[in-house]
């Protein structure tokens, strides 16, 4: 533990607001998994267009993009390193590291983030459970998984099926 963001990771998250990202600082200072950022984090709405375009985004209310009159996102995507390597998607959420342990860094890294997120005193939505706010949610990784179960469930009690973004973090709204 005891991680830092890089320089590079930083620069990537200038335009996100302070308050966010004094939770991720912590979080990461506390986690059991490091992470990063992987790309710019604030977006310009010609820019989300894009992504939206590419099936990377699937909607325009993005917390990445910086709202009229607002001086920043309040949306952070954080990618955990694995054995030195940035791993994310779908086929993430269990890693097998080179030592051969499995773990499983987004469970650990939202864990982080709410306990980060009430310390800081801000309200946190987390993309592994989307109608739920990250900080009412028990503590610790397992109550983690909890909550992306329980949030597959009721996606599928509606018919409707669950959106996972586990990288993904904005002040909730």
């Amino acid at each position: 533990m005891g991680f830092r963001f890089s320089k590079r990771s930083m620069d990537r998250a200038r335009e996100v607001d302070p308050l966010l990202m004094a939770v991720a600082v912590i979080a990461l200072n506390r986690c059991a998994v490091d992470f990063g950022i992987t790309e710019e984090q604030s977006r310009s709405l010609n820019e989300q267009a894009e992504k939206v375009r590419r099936g990377v985004s699937r909607t325009m209310d993005s917390a990445h993009v910086i709202k009229a009159g607002a001086a920043f996102s309040t949306g952070l995507d954080v990618v955990p390193y694995v054995d030195g390597v940035f791993t994310w998607g779908d086929d993430h959420w269990r890693v097998k590291t080179k030592a051969g342990a499995v773990i499983e860094p987004f469970y650990e890294i939202a864990s982080a983030m709410r306990e980060a997120a009430n310390l800081v005193g801000v309200r946190l939505v987390w993309g592994g459970a989307w109608d739920r706010v990250l900080n009412d949610l028990p503590a610790g990784p397992a109550a983690m998984k909890a909550a992306v179960e329980g949030y597959k469930a009721r996606r599928k009690a509606m018919g409707k099926s669950a959106l996972l973004d586990g990288p993904h973090f904005e002040i909730a709204r």
